[in-house]
């Protein structure tokens, strides 16, 4: 099985294509090199890595350039997009409600990373909700990378 599905994909993508016209531009690039690389980029850092990704030298990423860099440079780091998910959702009927989020945290906080614990929480208090389903729980990580982002530039 593929570390990563096609949701993984499009959702890491759609978080650094912030204008969303479904490219990543030099601006967007700057920020994937630096989240990745945990340091400040150069032009030069981001000039190499266009050469190198940009396959058909548009000077933008797409999607499945995205891809293809995800996929063969990273393919033991599952994103985990649906795994987290599927991790709450202890019943798997496609939601994750507040029972099943606290016996997950009572029952595997040690296995699991106290940032994801946190965003999970962050989820549950913008829904009124009971329960949170995979579209919310995707559309929370786009919007809580966003504000990151947002607040960061600031």
């Amino acid at each position: 099985m593929a570390a990563y599905d096609s949701d993984d994909i499009k959702v890491l993508f759609s978080l650094f294509d912030a204008d969303q016209n479904g490219k990543l531009g030099k601006k967007e690039v700057k920020e994937l090199i630096e989240l990745v690389t945990g340091e400040r980029s150069t032009e030069d850092d981001q000039a190499k890595f266009m050469q190198f990704i940009d396959t058909n030298k548009d000077d933008v990423i797409t999607i499945d350039e995205f891809e293809v860099l995800v996929t063969k440079y990273f393919p033991m780091t599952p994103l985990g997009v649906r795994n987290l998910f599927k991790t709450f959702d202890s019943n798997g009927d496609g939601f994750v409600d507040k029972d099943e989020f606290n016996q997950v945290i009572k029952g595997k906080a040690d296995n699991l990373d106290e940032r994801k614990i946190n965003f999970f929480k962050k989820v549950f208090t913008r829904d009124d909700s009971d329960k949170v389903s995979y579209e919310q729980f995707i559309d929370s990580a786009t919007k809580h990378y966003r504000d990151y982002v947002a607040n960061r530039n600031n």
